[in-house]
C-alpha cells in the first residue's frame, strides 16, 4: 500500500516514428540537393525520384517499417551521389588531358630531345665516363592526376600546373608541384564545405512545411544560401536554423505526445472501471476519475511523468481515505499494463507512504455527483473479498 505516486513514461514507438519522419524529410532535402548537382553536371539519370525508389511520398506504418523505408531511400541516394562523383571525376580527367595536350606534347618533345642529345654525346665520345645524373621525376602524370581531382575548375590552378610541367629545373619543379598539390587540396576542401553547406540548407528547407512558424527559419536559410554561394563559412547560420527547426518540431511533437498520453491514460483508467469526471481542473492535462462514491484519483500528466494521488468527494474520513488508497494501490499494476498496451513504456519512479497526505477534496459538478452504482458495486465487492 502506498500514497501518491509518480509514474515515468515514454511513448517510445511515437518517438521512433517521429525520428523516422524527420529523417525522411532530411533525405528528401538531400534528394533535392543531389538533383541540383546532377542537373548542373548534365547527369539527370543520377537524380533519385523518392516515389519511384520507395513507392511512397511519405513514410507509413510503424517505426520499423518507416526505418526500413528511410534506409532504402538513403542507400539509393548514397549510390547516386557516388555514381555522380565517379562520372564527374572521369569527365575532369578527360578535360584535363584535352586542355593540357599541348604542354604535355612539349614535355614529351623536351624529354625526347634530352634523351637523343645524351645518346649523341655517348656516340661522339665513347671513351668518356658515363654521365651520372639524378633520375628525372615524371611530373606529367602526377600533375594530370592532381588536376583531375580538382572539384571545381580553376584557370589559376591550371596555369600553375602548366608552370610545373614547363619547368626544366627539377628542384624548382618539385617545389612548384608541392605548392600546386597543397593549393588543389585547399580548393577541394573549400568546394566540399560549400557543397556540404548547400546540401544541409536543402535538408533543413525540407522541414519548413512542418513548422508552425517557418518564416524566421526561412530567412536564416536564405542568408545561409547567399553566403554559401559566396564561399563564406555559414556554420553559425546553419546552427541557428537547425536549432530553431528542432525547437519548433519538438514543441509540436510534445503537444501531440501529451494529447496521445492523455487519451491513453483515459482509456487505461476506463478499462479498469474508472469514470472520468467533469470537474474544474487546472489544465487540460489534469484528469479526475471516480473510484467509488466517495473517492477518486487525480492524474497530472506532464512531459515524461504522470502524478497520481487519491482524492475525495465528501468530508474527511480517515478509514475511508485509507481504504481508497488501498484500492488505488491495488489497481496500479493494472493501470501500468493497460498503458503499456497503448504504446507507453512506464515505471513507478516515486511513491509516498500512505497517510502522509490527506486526499484532496474535489467539488464535483452536478452531473458528476449522480449515481455511480457500477463503481460503488465494484468497490464494495472488492472490500468484501478482502475481509
Amino acid at each position: 500500500m502506498s500514497g501518491p505516486k509518480v509514474i515515468d513514461y515514454r511513448a517510445l514507438e511515437r518517438e521512433r516514428v517521429e525520428a523516422s519522419r524527420r529523417r525522411w524529410r532530411s533525405l528528401c532535402g538531400w534528394s533535392s540537393a543531389l538533383e541540383r548537382r546532377a542537373a548542373s553536371a548534365g547527369h539527370l539519370d543520377c537524380v533519385v525520384d523518392v516515389v519511384a525508389v520507395t513507392g511512397l511520398a511519405e513514410p507509413t506504418g510503424g517505426s520499423e517499417a518507416m526505418k526500413s523505408q528511410c534506409d532504402k531511400l538513403e542507400q539509393a541516394l548514397a549510390r547516386a551521389a557516388s555514381e555522380l562523383e565517379r562520372r564527374q571525376l572521369a569527365e575532369r580527367a578527360q578535360q584535363v588531358m584535352a586542355g593540357m595536350r599541348d604542354i604535355l606534347a612539349d614535355v614529351e618533345r623536351r624529354e625526347r630531345a634530352a634523351t637523343e642529345a645524351a645518346a649523341a654525346r655517348r656516340a661522339a665520345h665513347p671513351a668518356a665516363p658515363l654521365e651520372h645524373s639524378t633520375p628525372r621525376v615524371d611530373y606529367a602524370d602526377k600533375v594530370a592526376a592532381k588536376l583531375a581531382s580538382l572539384k571545381v575548375p580553376s584557370a589559376e590552378l591550371e596555369r600553375a600546373a602548366r608552370e610545373v610541367l614547363a619547368t626544366v629545373d627539377q628542384a624548382r619543379a618539385r617545389v612548384l608541384y608541392a605548392d600546386l598539390a597543397a593549393r588543389i587540396e585547399e580548393a577541394n576542401r573549400r568546394a566540399e564545405r560549400i557543397e556540404a553547406q548547400r546540401t544541409e540548407i536543402a535538408e533543413l528547407r525540407a522541414h519548413l512545411n512542418d513548422l508552425p512558424d517557418p518564416d524566421p527559419v526561412s530567412v536564416l536559410l536564405d542568408q545561409a544560401a547567399i553566403g554559401a554561394d559566396r564561399g563564406d563559412d555559414v556554420h553559425m547560420l546553419l546552427t541557428q536554423a537547425r536549432g530553431a527547426i528542432t525547437h519548433q518540431l519538438d514543441r509540436v511533437a510534445a503537444q501531440a505526445n501529451r494529447e496521445f498520453v492523455r487519451q491513453a491514460v483515459v482509456e487505461s483508467l476506463t478499462e479498469l472501471g474508472y469514470d472520468v469526471l467533469d470537474v474544474a481542473v487546472q489544465t487540460p492535462q489534469t484528469l479526475v476519475v471516480r473510484q467509488s462514491g466517495t473517492h477518486g484519483v487525480r492524474a497530472e500528466i506532464g512531459d515524461g511523468e504522470i502524478g497520481l494521488r487519491a482524492v475525495r468527494f465528501g468530508p474527511a474520513d480517515a478509514v475511508a481515505d485509507r481504504d481508497a488508497e488501498e484500492e488505488f494501490c491495488r489497481r496500479v499494476p493494472g493501470l501500468l499494463g493497460a498503458m503499456s498496451r497503448r504504446g507507453l513504456s512506464t515505471g513507478i519512479r516515486e511513491q509516498k507512504l500512505p497517510g502522509l497526505f490527506a486526499p484532496e477534496a474535489i467539488s464535483l459538478r452536478k452531473k458528476a455527483t449522480q449515481s455511480s452504482s457500477r463503481l460503488d458495486e465494484q468497490h464494495t465487492t472488492h472490500q468484501r473479498g478482502t475481509r
